[in-house]
């Protein structure tokens, strides 16, 4: 991955865990960042390699993606008496990446990181590009930094032990990846080729693209955001209910609703089991909505698809895209 802020390795490959210490050197004290659902062995591996000064367990999900848990974190440092001189190892799903990452974006304004996602949505969707965040009430990702990690490390391995339901939740991104910018991996997953690693790194190389032409999200990385609008909201009301791929997946179903690629749309995605709807509260949506970061006053930017693999940015009137919700 290269920005004009940092260039950092992205290793993919199976058995990564195993080998850690060979392919990078952490001379740093380092504090791991994880969740009560990583399994020990893993700990164990990222422990081995590179020491753990500290080592901090949080509680899985969204609930821990707040200021008090950022606050709780900075003190349990600050009283190891940890230093700039200090590298976080984010070990868990896309909570802990965006919540670590935000930590060590802010830590004595600014500290090293590496981030290892240990499940199939935070691999293929929160592990490059730099955002780092944490949730303010309601409102998903409302404060953050751009702050990449000195390194992205994904072993497939580790998702040997993942629920079904969990898989199912990151092949929202997958299946997203592929129909804005992949037809090939569009036809991978309709006739169910490639391996879930070639399937991993093709949904990566979609995000890179989008990243390193738009670092900032100025613009075109919005693209990345197909669903999201819609799928945040439907997060936002229903959380822990549904899961964020599943809400995704309701958000580009909406989208391509009355269009031709509804139907092969619909069916990728009944397909990989993302079949949930959930509850459409209108007027909760629309508030949701409307502190959503790609507003404008009265204009929204809204990602649509041209093709199957082909999708495309267009600035809405918010009154015409909450349409969509009738």
């Amino acid at each position: 991955m290269t920005t004009p802020d940092k260039t950092y390795p992205i290793h993919i490959k199976r058995g990564l865990l195993k080998s850690l210490k060979t392919l990078l050197d952490v001379p740093n004290e380092t504090v791991l960042i994880t969740d009560t659902n990583i399994p020990n062995s893993v700990l164990d591996a990222v422990k081995a390699a590179w020491g753990a000064h500290l080592v901090i367990v949080l509680e899985p999900g969204e609930r821990s993606k707040t200021l008090a848990v950022y606050e709780d974190i900075v003190k349990q440092m600050l009283a190891a008496g940890l230093s700039r001189a200090t590298t976080i190892i984010a070990i868990g799903g896309g909570v802990i990446g965006d919540l670590a990452g935000f930590v060590a974006a802010t830590y004595q304004r600014g500290i090293p990181w590496i981030n290892i996602p240990t499940s199939l949505l935070a691999m293929v969707d929160a592990s490059v590009g730099g955002k780092t965040a944490v949730n303010l009430d309601k409102h998903k990702n409302m404060l953050g930094a751009f702050h990449h990690p000195e390194a992205v490390i994904i072993d497939p391995d580790v998702l040997e032990t993942l629920p079904k339901r969990h898989m199912q939740n990151g092949y929202a991104e997958v299946i997203k990846a592929a129909l804005i910018h992949d037809h090939t991996l569009y036809t991978m997953l309709q006739e169910d080729t490639g391996t879930l690693e070639a399937r991993i790194i093709r949904a990566i190389k979609v995000k890179q693209y989008y990243v390193e032409a738009d670092p900032k999200d100025g613009h075109l990385r919005h693209m990345l955001n197909f669903g999201h609008t819609l799928g945040h909201a439907f997060e936002t009301l229903y959380t822990p209910t549904y899961y964020h791929g599943e809400c995704v997946a309701a958000g580009m179903r909406l989208m391509v609703r009355g269009t031709q690629l509804e139907a092969p749309v619909n069916a990728i995605l009944d397909q990989y089991g993302l079949t949930a709807m959930p509850p459409m509260d209108k007027k909760a949506m629309i508030a949701v909505i409307r502190a959503d970061k790609k507003r404008r006053k009265d204009t929204l930017t809204v990602i649509k698809l041209k093709a199957l693999g082909e999708g495309e940015l267009i600035q809405m009137p918010f009154e015409s895209f909450i349409k969509i919700l009738d």
